[in-house]
């Protein structure tokens, strides 16, 4: 049991305490048989998952626990998993097992939800409790109503790279540039055992939900599968992923009349940073202002502020962006922050 949870698969299956296992009640859906918890192979599986818990780092782990067991399903590469060419592609992902009340929903969504209506939550959450960029993220969830008159947990999504920089000189490279992304499903229950989650749902009508989930989420899918979906630290991330895409479902006025850009972004010298990287700010800031402008550039220019990546435009059309050009950070010089966004409600 304290394997289990260490391996974070208790969340992962919408159990927050209480769960009782019993020996029999793992089973690998491949097999389609049910085994002992203390089966060498599924130990050998527990202890892959115990060892990506809390590092979000393993873009290769083939296994899923829902509600069928554990089964192959690869969170980060699911273009070849399921058929991204069908609009109800959705109806294949692993199922999760999460259902809530009516009365649960609403405690993220302050407008009354009609009978029928979608959710779609957009959440942020954070390991500590400083205003920093890392173990940050954000995703989006969105459940959908059944004949029980409860809502299940459809899917969950959240922006990352598709590969993860594997040194500190790596991760300073791509700061300010742009790297292939992926849309991770069920990916956040590391982040979502903690108490530090900011949740903002709101309810959508059951056209607006098939339009979301079976055109726009899935669209993004498959630009991920093609390379066309960027991941920039400083601006196209996890937490701007999930509020255009949130707000693309519930429209403009609803979203910012709840989220405003203030609470979504901030001054990148006002954030808390690791200490190399924060005295190299503080020093740029205490230049006479000639040279700290001049030293600014460099610093965004050796970060990838002016690196091009390749997208795929509504009309079909690809472009090139980059930072320095295409983003609220090269304009203003803020950034989306999901610890920010966390502090500010």
């Amino acid at each position: 049991m304290d394997k289990i949870d260490r391996c974070g698969l208790i969340p992962a299956i919408g159990q927050y305490g209480g769960l009782q296992l019993k020996e029999r009640e793992i089973s690998l859906r491949k097999e389609n048989v049910q085994i002992s918890i203390y089966d060498e192979k599924l130990q050998a599986i527990l202890k892959r998952l115990e060892n990506e818990n809390h590092k979000d780092t393993d873009r290769d782990l083939p296994y899923f626990y829902g509600a069928e067991g554990i089964i192959e399903f690869n969170r980060y590469l699911h273009g070849s998993d399921i058929d991204l060419n069908s609009p109800d592609y959705y109806k294949h992902l692993p199922k999760t097992n999460i259902f809530l009340s009516t009365e649960e929903m609403q405690k993220s969504v302050p407008d009354p939800i009609q009978e029928g209506e979608w959710v779609i939550i957009m959440k942020a959450g954070r390991r500590h409790p400083n205003v920093g960029v890392r173990e940050t993220h954000s995703w989006i969830e969105v459940y959908s109503p059944t004949q029980e008159g409860l809502y299940e947990l459809l899917m969950s999504v959240g922006l990352w790279q598709k590969k993860v920089p594997e040194s500190n000189w790596e991760y300073f490279k791509i700061t300010m540039g742009a790297i292939p992304g992926c849309l991770a499903i069920f990916e956040h229950r590391s982040f979502d055992r903690l108490q530090q989650v900011r949740a903002e749902g709101f309810n959508i009508s059951p056209e607006a939900g098939f339009e979301f989930v079976g055109r726009k989420i899935r669209t993004a899918f498959i630009d991920a599968k093609n390379g066309h979906l960027p991941f920039q630290i400083c601006d196209h991330n996890c937490l701007k992923f999930a509020a255009d895409f949130t707000r693309s479902a519930v429209g403009e006025e609803r979203f910012n009349s709840r989220i405003t850009e203030d609470q979504l972004t901030r001054s990148l010298f006002t954030i808390d940073h690791e200490p190399s990287a924060q005295k190299i700010l503080s020093t740029i800031q205490n230049f006479p202002s000639y040279l700290s402008t001049f030293a600014y550039w460099l610093l965004k220019t050796s970060t990838g502020q002016y690196q091009r990546f390749t997208i795929r435009e509504r009309d079909g059309q690809l472009r090139q962006i980059s930072i320095a050009h295409d983003s609220l950070f090269g304009r203003t010089g803020r950034l989306y922050l999901p610890s920010h966004f966390i502090a500010s409600k």
